[in-house]
This record gives C-alpha cells, structure tokens and sequence, in this order.
C-alpha cells in the first residue's frame, strides 16, 4: 500500500489491479516509459471514494489537482 499527494510521483513495479481510496478530489495520470503524463480514463476523482478499481500497466503514476487531498492505492492479487 502507498499514498500520494499532489504532485509527486510514484515508480509501480507491476502493471495490474489496483484498489484505490481518495480523500477527495483529484486527478490521477500515468506515465508509461518516457511518454509524459496523461490523466487516464476514469481517473479524474470529484469526491472522496473508496474502492475504486483500476486496470495499470508498469507505469509512473502522479496525482494532480489535490491540493491537500490524498490517494491511497494497493495492488490486488
């Protein structure tokens, strides 16, 4: 398990499903080799949430506009 805050950025070993809990709103981008980052589909958050799923291939994973707001992601076997 791992959190994000706005604007840092995290190395994913593996690609895979992963859960995720916001404290609230955010954008979460993605960063496969040296492509730059795009916010990926369905990753822009309104709202805190808790449980949502997403499919990630090996990429560098960044969250924007959070201001204070948090992302916690943990990978499901």
């Amino acid at each position: 398990m791992a959190t994000l805050t706005n604007d840092r950025t995290q190395d994913i070993i593996k690609g895979g499903t992963y859960v995720f809990k916001t404290s609230g709103s955010l954008d979460i981008q993605i960063q496969i080799d040296t492509e730059g980052f795009a916010t990926i589909p369905d990753g822009v958050i309104s709202g805190a949430t808790t449980g949502q799923v997403l499919e990630l291939p090996v990429c560098t994973l960044k969250v924007i506009n959070a201001g204070t707001e948090t992302l916690t992601y943990s990978r499901v076997e």
